[in-house]
């Protein structure tokens, strides 16, 4: 009888960024297509995307980045190529973000952090940072200011971890309300603003 215990190799890299996989000679299991009518939708659309931790959500949100960018060279042979995708025609400026950069020991420190990463937005989008208000005020400016400098008049905003400030505090229940809170009044402004950018 022959012996059927040889190891099956798991189709895993560990490369979560969709060009260095690309480009790197890597093997991608393509849904472009999908995410295709994830984001072809002409109305301005928020999606809340759940999936359990190592199951591809960094990797899909560098695919959409790649995607809105208009970077057609990277998706040759894949099923997105052959659709009539408006970016290509059309690429829409991108913020892609991680809120693991908003982690911290301390409530003033998340504070902190998220107040550095809007202004790290702002940097990026060449728009001014004042600093004035509370930081999911802030963050309502940068959006209102980077759809207008657009050459569509939107952009696609990609948060990956969105809620890693709030698990970093599950064992203090004050805290976790106070970071909850903040996190509501922050994600909210992308809602208020779904006519300028497409989340």
């Amino acid at each position: 009888m022959e012996d059927c215990g040889a190891k099956i190799k798991v189709p895993t890299t560990g490369v979560f960024d969709f060009p260095s996989l690309i480009l790197g000679g890597g093997k991608y299991v393509d849904k472009t297509e999908l995410l295709y009518q994830l984001a072809a939708p002409k109305t301005d659309t928020q999606y809340f995307i759940s999936r359990p931790r190592r199951f591809g959500k960094s990797l899909m949100l560098s695919t959409l980045k790649a995607m809105f960018e208009g970077r057609r060279e990277l998706f040759k042979g894949f099923a997105i190529d052959k659709l009539p995708w408006e970016g290509w025609e059309q690429p829409t400026p991108v913020y892609s973000f991680t809120m693991s950069r908003a982690v911290g020991g301390t409530y003033e420190l998340f504070r902190e952090q998220l107040a550095k990463l809007v202004k790290s937005l702002c940097a990026e989008a060449n728009v001014e940072y004042t600093g004035e208000g509370d930081i999911s005020g802030q963050f309502d400016d940068f959006l209102v200011a980077a759809a207008k400098k657009s050459p569509t008049g939107k952009i696609v905003v990609l948060i990956d971890e969105y809620d890693e400030p709030v698990a970093k505090f599950l064992d203090d229940l004050g805290t976790l309300k106070r970071v909850r809170s903040d996190l509501h009044d922050f994600y909210e402004k992308l809602k208020v603003n779904s006519g300028a950018s497409r989340n």
